[in-house]
């Protein structure tokens, strides 16, 4: 008798555990889940073309909000992209340091080619400073120091990149250099495609936990500094003209190879909502203007035809199917009924049409307790996903066993 009671007693400790284990797991993967959501939203069917001409080979402007594709011309072809690479390498520096912390100057960072700030091995700098004149003036030397001092090497910078590219869900992007030089290893050449950039960019001005540092030192126009000993110093000035071609902008960066021709990736705001744009190869020498261009056509399209739109759903959901299981009045019950209210504001274009679908998880089974998470509602724009709500239950289900039902009739026995 007393080993049946060990075992009974093993077996629901193990049950109870299992329960729990399982619970967990299912967390931590909605969880990851929840979180690459808020990121980059998964994109359906045909991306809409620009409606005007673009010099760009490729290019891409997406919700800053949401992350959405508005528009796109080859948006998904991995290419170089030169120093529009260095926003990356400005976020991880300043997600993984102090913008105070010494850098000091190797002799490989020395050696790097133009554009350079012309470092000397065994310098000194305040990181910060270096940011400046990376993202201001791109220096190519200087962002290889910033690599080195952020993960020891030049290598190890680039699987830190590479972790981030996955981090992000971004399947288009291979880097291989922390300043963009053009260069290939086993994973193949150095490069991006215009939505991953873009998408890059909007994690840096609206997801980072450095987001604030970054649009501070990309947005600012000019900033002077020395090297710690003070026997030199310098001023660095933004080459992104943008800047002064419109005061939406927020953040950006040009970038030119050889291989990449003139590339930009930029932010903007008009009327309280942020957009972001990519530009790849816009064109070579002479025509560096072709992405100014290119950028102010995008800025203006946005200004003549995104608007915000209110959108109000009340979305009644029957015969939510849990197995068998009980009311709180000891009734047996096979479904529930819920209701969900959705409002949002959404932001786009007169000819785009406004979607949702009801999402309900596969395994819902009694017992189900009151705020339980039953599914969600999507929202759509076109094939894009704008707006996703839990779906809750507003009441408590009790699995069918006779121990619940003893204690329901107990208690209202006693009521």
């Amino acid at each position: 008798m007393k080993t049946d009671i060990l075992y009974m007693r093993l077996f629901c400790i193990h049950k109870i555990l299992y329960r729990i284990v399982a619970l967990t797991m299912a967390v931590i993967l909605i969880s990851a889940a929840l979180k690459n959501n808020i990121i980059i939203q998964a994109q359906e069917g045909e991306i809409k073309d620009f409606p005007f001409s673009l010099y760009a080979e490729s290019a891409v402007l997406i919700d800053g909000e949401t992350g959405r594709v508005i528009c796109g011309k080859n948006s998904d072809n991995r290419q170089p992209n030169a120093s529009t690479t260095k926003i990356l390498t400005c976020i991880i520096a300043l997600e993984s340091c102090d913008l105070n912390d010494k850098v000091v100057i190797s002799d490989y960072a020395a050696s790097m080619p133009e554009v350079n700030m012309d470092v000397k091995s065994g310098e000194e700098y305040r990181l910060g400073d270096l940011l400046y004149a990376m993202m201001l003036e791109s220096y190519n030397d200087v962002a290889v120091a910033v690599a080195e001092h952020v993960a020891g090497g030049t290598e190890e910078f680039a699987d830190m990149m590479m972790d981030k590219v996955r981090q992000l869900g971004l399947v288009n992007t291979h880097f291989v250099t922390a300043n963009g030089l053009d260069a290939t290893n086993d994973g193949g050449f150095h490069g991006t495609s215009a939505y991953d950039l873009a998408q890059i960019m909007r994690y840096c001005i609206s997801y980072s936990d450095s987001r604030e540092d970054f649009l501070a030192i990309t947005g600012t126009g000019t900033h002077s500094f020395t090297d710690l000993s003070k026997k030199r110093s310098f001023t660095v000035n933004n080459h992104n003209n943008l800047l002064k071609l419109s005061h939406d902008v927020l953040s950006g960066k040009t970038g030119f190879t050889c291989d990449a021709g003139y590339c930009y990736v930029g932010a903007f705001e008009r009327d309280g909502h942020r957009y972001v744009f990519s530009l790849l190869n816009s064109g070579y020498p002479p025509d560096k203007n072709h992405k100014w261009e290119d950028s102010l056509k995008i800025i203006k399209y946005v200004e003549d035809n995104m608007h915000t739109v209110h959108f109000e759903k009340n979305i009644n959901i029957y015969d939510i199917d849990i197995g068998s299981g009980m009311d709180e009045e000891g009734e047996t019950v096979s479904s529930m009924y819920e209701e969900v209210y959705i409002t949002c504001d959404l932001n786009m274009t007169d000819d785009e049409e406004i979607k949702y679908k009801v999402v309900l998880y596969s395994d819902l089974k009694a017992p189900i307790k009151r705020g339980q998470r039953l599914g969600c509602v999507i929202v759509y724009i076109g094939n894009s996903e704008v707006y996703r709500q839990d779906i809750t239950s507003t009441r408590n289900v009790y699995e069918r066993n006779y121990g619940n039902i003893f204690d329901i009739i107990y208690e209202h026995t006693l009521l």
